[in-house]
């Protein structure tokens, strides 16, 4: 009985909820003269669901989780999300979401679905499982012998290596022949003091070969000669190849000594001095989400920030104009990790 009676109050007082934030929308919608259609442009949302939003319904809306986080971004865009009074009712309408779904056993498969806990793992998934783990083994281990015998393969062939260095001894000789019978034909079209120095080249060869040293004679001690021998071919020089550019994400104004200098009062700029992940959500629902890398930074307007996620924010340094931000001190952050929104980096900047 408790827990039914509890799933109706939670249940009631959501519905309250509700309908209380949803008028609160309408008036603040229609005093900033906004149409629903753009309106909805701009949350990304269909104009029934932004209707819903301000009836306090969720006919439109397939979970209730999706329901309260479009709730959240429409207080945003409409600028209520300062007021502490809506905050708390806000809430309410999510501690009476979670305590209306988790008080019926439907509603733990909800709470799995919406994240909040690891779903329970039935026999015949663990069955896949184990089947998936069995079967990356096998072909793992059938990798391995296929290797193995590749690798024997490759041993085996080692045995004709003689076989393969006399066959390309053999090859260079002929290549060798074709030289010198290439070199004669050059010879005989050439000048006679050509015809002398390949004959004294020839003969110095043939000599070498039996391991003497042939004694210069007057025949072959030309002038032609001397100049022939001490013609050495100059190699073409090579051109350079050109330098790789590399692009690297840098401040957009400001020194390396000073990364905000020139920075107008209404930007926001955050300097990465070492490796951190980042995610920025502006007003218009675009996303920069990336690791980022020392000596990178992020321009920003301040009034477009709707929300702002630093992994290892002890190496990011935030400043909006002139006013450095201390993160440390916004109470936003867990661990090594900074959870920012508009509210939050605005009352940083009045510190």
């Amino acid at each position: 009985m408790d827990t039914v009676d509890q799933k109706i109050d939670a249940l009631d007082l959501g519905a309250s909820m509700r309908v209380e934030l949803g008028m609160l929308l309408r008036q603040a919608r229609l005093k900033q003269q906004k149409e629903i259609g753009d309106v909805a442009k701009r949350l990304i949302l269909s104009p029934s669901q932004l209707l819903n939003l301000e009836a306090g319904t969720m006919d439109s809306f397939h979970h209730e989780r999706r329901y309260v986080h479009a709730l959240k971004g429409y207080l945003f865009y409409l600028g209520l999300s300062r007021d502490l009074i809506i905050n708390d009712k806000l809430q309410l309408l999510e501690t009476a979401s979670l305590q209306a779904v988790a008080s019926s056993a439907s509603g733990v498969a909800r709470l799995y679905k919406a994240g909040h806990g690891p779903a329970p793992v039935d026999a015949k998934t663990q069955k896949q499982r184990i089947l998936i783990v069995a079967g990356t083994v096998a072909a793992i281990f059938g990798i391995v012998v296929l290797a193995l015998i590749v690798g024997g393969g490759w041993l085996s062939g080692s045995e004709n290596s003689e076989a393969e260095q006399a066959l390309v001894s053999d090859s260079d000789k002929t290549v060798a022949t074709a030289g010198s019978a290439s070199q004669d034909a050059v010879v005989s079209a050439a000048s006679p003091s050509a015809q002398a120095a390949q004959a004294a080249t020839v003969a110095a060869t043939s000599t070498g070969a039996e391991g003497k040293v042939p004694e210069p004679s007057a025949a072959t001690a030309s002038p032609a000669l001397a100049s022939a021998a001490n013609q050495v071919p100059t190699p073409a020089p090579t051109p350079a190849a050109p330098a790789s550019s590399v692009a690297v994400d840098q401040p957009a104004t400001g020194t390396t000594s000073n990364p905000f200098e020139n920075l107008k009062s209404t930007t926001l700029r955050i300097v990465f001095v070492g490796e951190c992940w980042a995610s920025l959500i502006t007003t218009d629902g675009r996303r920069n989400e990336r690791i980022f890398q020392a000596g990178q930074s992020i321009d920003v307007e301040l009034d477009r920030v709707a929300s702002l996620t630093i992994g290892n924010s002890p190496q990011a340094k935030l400043q909006v104009g002139s006013k450095p931000l201390d993160v440390a001190k916004s109470g936003a952050v867990t661990g090594n990790v900074a959870r920012l929104n508009q509210a939050i980096l605005q009352k940083l900047a009045k510190q």
